[in-house]
């Protein structure tokens, strides 16, 4: 269903794809910055992994265990000084098991603004490498949602022990990697992921399925 989502929002709307390479830096012991990313960005998403042992815990539950996403976000002092309007405010809970989405909680609005730009971070926790389908799953929902916002993604931050799994991941949304003459192949947008601590950095682009 998100899938189909996808495709028939970027074909209604005829994107043109307009890579966005944002000179993306290290800082504080191999993690992005909080200074560095307001830097560079309008707004932050954050995602942050946790495994829920308590749900559904009744014997014999074949919908164990359970992972929460949360989502949650904040402006950044290129769009605003008011400290109120800085804080992080939590989005939404989104539920996976085995990768697959069971739910979603959604806790407040995602207040970003049109033509503003801001990154997708995946905080390294103790539960995050164990979940690149969720992560993928996850990505490509923030995507759609900040693209039906009319804002911009300038970057996809993951943890670097699981960047190859996001990565292939992705390709079961459409995404693929960056190839000779991608551009005039019908590719409709596009979206820069990078690692962290940084080293490993591509575009993946997006194709409607036939």
């Amino acid at each position: 269903m998100l899938l189909k989502r996808l495709a028939i929002f970027l074909t209604a709307i005829a994107l043109s794809v307009l890579p966005v390479k944002t000179a993306l830096a290290a800082a504080n012991e191999g993690d992005f910055g909080e200074s560095h990313l307001n830097i560079n960005n309008d707004w932050i998403i954050y995602v942050d992994a946790e495994k829920k042992n308590q749900l559904f815990a009744n014997p014999g539950s074949k919908l164990r265990p359970i992972k929460n996403l949360r989502v949650s976000y904040r402006k950044t002092t290129r769009v605003s000084a008011d400290e109120e309007d800085l804080k992080t405010r939590v989005y939404e809970d989104l539920w996976y098991h085995d990768g697959k989405a069971m739910g979603s909680h959604r806790l407040s609005k995602l207040n970003i603004d049109r033509n503003k730009r801001g990154a997708i971070y995946v905080r390294t926790t103790p539960d995050v490498s164990a979940e690149p389908r969720a992560v993928a799953n996850a990505i490509v929902r923030l995507l759609l949602q900040s693209m039906l916002k009319d804002s911009i993604l300038t970057a996809v931050i993951v943890p670097r022990d699981m960047f190859r799994e996001v990565v292939s991941e992705l390709g079961h949304f459409g995404f693929f990697a960056e190839v000779e003459g991608a551009e005039s192949s019908g590719i409709q947008t596009s979206m820069y992921i990078t690692s962290n601590p940084p080293g490993m950095d591509l575009y993946m682009y997006y194709r409607k399925q036939k």
